[in-house]
């Protein structure tokens, strides 16, 4: 399983903390995340396209994952397209400002290009 690239659990988790999920699931979210975009990379889903969420969730239900599990990872999902609309929006905000758009933007290029995460974000190098 690939790590998760540290600009997205920073989003991921200022999302969280702006919908207040309980500390107890944090962890829970951030292994569905992990598992959401394992499968999206692995069967070509487009992980920003919510028509991805049910065959995930279809695959959890073949693992023999409760119903509880499902609706949980669903939850997880369902912020991380949130953290995603809030990205681009930042990200966007911070150019209009008069921010040099690669001074913000290279380090973290690079550091998915690194990691070799960049279909994780959405990037679609290839």
């Amino acid at each position: 399983m690939k790590k998760l690239p540290e600009v997205l659990i920073a989003a991921f988790t200022k999302t969280m903390d702006g919908v207040s999920v309980d500390s107890d699931l944090r962890a829970d979210y951030m292994k569905w995340l992990r598992f959401y975009l394992d499968f999206c990379f692995k069967y070509r889903h487009p992980p920003r396209d919510p028509e991805s969420l049910t065959p995930f969730l279809q695959k959890l239900a073949s693992k023999h994952q409760s119903e509880a599990q499902q609706k949980e990872a669903a939850a997880s999902i369902m912020l991380y397209y949130q953290t995603m609309k809030n990205w681009s929006v930042t990200h966007l905000e911070s150019v209009s400002k008069g921010e040099d758009a690669w001074d913000a933007v290279f380090p973290k290029l690079k550091e998915e290009i690194r990691t070799g995460a960049g279909s994780v974000l959405g990037i679609g190098f290839c």
